[in-house]
């Protein structure tokens, strides 16, 4: 399998963000646990043999799927190492193993109940191929439960030529039309929610205390700078003169049969 060109700028750029990522990834915890609560509403299930959580940074996900659903042994895989002295901070996981490096890449270790993702599947180079290859290491009746992004995810900056380049941006119809055959899909949404900013400046930090810019097209020079701020706050800011940025998460639930 080929590794993503693009994994080790984008590790590096989580990496750089780890520290700061928990006070500031609102939007993501906000995800994790909405998808969280949408497995189980739509499954039932409340207690699984065999987990795998994919690009599981921090624990957002880890954290809240360990107070809510119940697993025999848990797969945690993510791109950055050091993602697993996080982890290790995390209290009531039970038996759990370390898996780093490219989902699409690294030898995924057996059969799961329930493969699973927030804010993840949107870095992969190849989304349909990941999914067949997830939906292979699912025992039958399991179950995939992600999240990530729709095409109208980040308009703004995207509007403003610094759109990270090679992001796997789908609508729930394009989710539904790229599940495997054999997976039926239970639920598939997406929801839109806007932060706002003092300044574009800020929105670019913000971003960057995230890792989220760590495949950005673009270097930014300091007149650069100023004219994405000027021109960013003249095309949206509001008349208070806070600034928007778009976020659109897609929420995917489906069992194989």
């Amino acid at each position: 399998m080929t590794i993503p060109l693009h994994a080790s700028r984008v590790e590096q750029s989580f990496r750089r963000g780890f520290a700061s990522y928990d006070s500031h990834a609102s939007c993501q915890k906000e995800i994790a646990s909405k998808l969280a609560a949408l497995f189980v509403q739509n499954s039932g299930v409340i207690a699984v043999e065999n987990l795998l959580e994919i690009g599981c940074g921090t624990g957002f996900l880890t954290r809240t799927f360990a107070q809510s659903l119940s697993a025999d042994h848990r797969v945690l895989n993510d791109l950055v190492p050091e993602s697993r002295e996080y982890l290790d901070r995390l209290p009531d996981l039970g038996r759990w193993d370390f898996l780093p490096g490219s989902v699409e890449a690294t030898p995924l270790p057996g059969q799961f109940d329930l493969i699973t993702s927030a804010s993840a599947l949107q870095w992969v180079n190849d989304t349909p191929a990941l999914l067949q290859r997830l939906c292979d290491h699912l025992n039958p009746g399991g179950w995939l439960a992600i999240s990530s992004f729709g095409s109208d995810h980040f308009r703004e900056l995207r509007a403003f030529h610094d759109q990270p380049c090679d992001m796997a941006y789908f609508n729930p119809g394009e989710w539904q039309a790229m599940l495997p055959e054999g997976m039926k899909a239970c639920h598939i949404a997406q929801d839109h929610h806007t932060d706002w900013f003092e300044r574009p400046l800020d929105l670019l930090k913000h971003l960057r205390k995230t890792g989220v810019n760590g495949n950005a097209r673009q270097q930014w020079s300091r007149r650069d700078l100023m004219r994405f701020s000027q021109d960013y706050k003249r095309q949206y800011g509001a008349e208070n003169g806070d600034v928007p940025l778009t976020w659109v998460p897609v929420y995917v639930i489906a069992q194989k049969a």
